[in-house]
């Protein structure tokens, strides 16, 4: 009889312990995936600013971030006119970070391989 609860005991610590860790590791998959995402969405001033209009794209996306990140989806719903044909990378400031409700957001947009506008402004999101 003692043997039959030690096996029970046994069977429910390791399926605690199994538990456990999965807990464990999903956590840690959460925690790297926020982590990921806010280094692909967002770049200080000064990465900002180092940017110039006329650079080619290759370069200035080299530079910054993919914005390959669920923080920044949305962001282009908000802001002044994109100029025509041009496709925009939309990354948000550390700025932002600072506790207030201000949401910056950096526009970089590119057309014919060559940055024409940068600017940046608050998101209405």
């Amino acid at each position: 009889m003692h043997e039959t609860k030690n096996r029970r005991r046994s069977g429910c610590l390791i399926g605690c312990g199994v538990i456990g860790a999965a807990l464990l590791a999903l956590g840690g998959l959460g925690g790297w995936l926020l982590w990921s995402s806010y280094q692909d969405g967002f770049i200080d001033r000064e990465d900002y600013d180092a940017v110039a209009v006329g650079t080619a794209e290759a370069e200035v996306r080299r530079a910054l971030p993919d914005g390959d990140s669920f923080l920044v989806e949305g962001l282009g719903r908000g802001g002044p006119a994109v100029p025509a044909q041009s496709s925009c990378l939309r990354l948000l400031s550390t700025d932002s970070l600072d506790g207030t409700d201000d949401v910056i957001v950096f526009r970089f947009c590119f057309r014919d391989g060559a940055l024409v506008e940068k600017t940046s402004y608050p998101s209405t999101d």
